[in-house]
């Protein structure tokens, strides 16, 4: 009789190596919808667009919009500066409300102390 022979490792390249069970069900990717990585890298350096064949694209707004000259490098500060101040009076905003709900609790945690005392003792403390 021939003994198979055994490895050290079991690997998916061991010829005696049992296959495992893999899960087989529903696929999420739809042929025609995504690119490989190779086709994208390709069209780069082809100098071609990255569009897709279907509504994958993103439409939404540039990240970095086109400067030709210093009027619009101005216009793209001025656009910055009021977003900064927005975002800054929002977070003041934020910081006033935290603080009012703060102090309501404070209030709230007094009151519900001078009431026990109220109940303990029929009286409350003077100090």
């Amino acid at each position: 009789m021939t003994q198979k022979k055994q490895s050290k490792f079991r690997s998916i390249y061991d010829p005696y190596h049992q296959k495992l069970n893999t899960k087989k069900g529903k696929k999420m990717t739809v042929p025609g919808q995504v690119r490989s990585i190779k086709q994208m890298i390709e069209r780069h350096k082809n100098g071609l667009p990255m569009e897709m064949d279907n509504s994958m694209e993103y439409t939404g707004e540039e990240l970095l919009p086109e400067v030709k000259d210093l009027i619009d490098l101005e216009n793209m500060n001025k656009k910055l500066g009021n977003l900064e101040d927005k975002i800054s009076k929002k977070e003041q905003i934020k910081k006033q409300k935290e603080n009012e709900i703060k102090a309501e609790k404070e209030k709230q945690k007094i009151i519900e102390d001078y009431e026990k005392q109220i109940n303990e003792k029929g009286n409350p403390k003077q100090d």
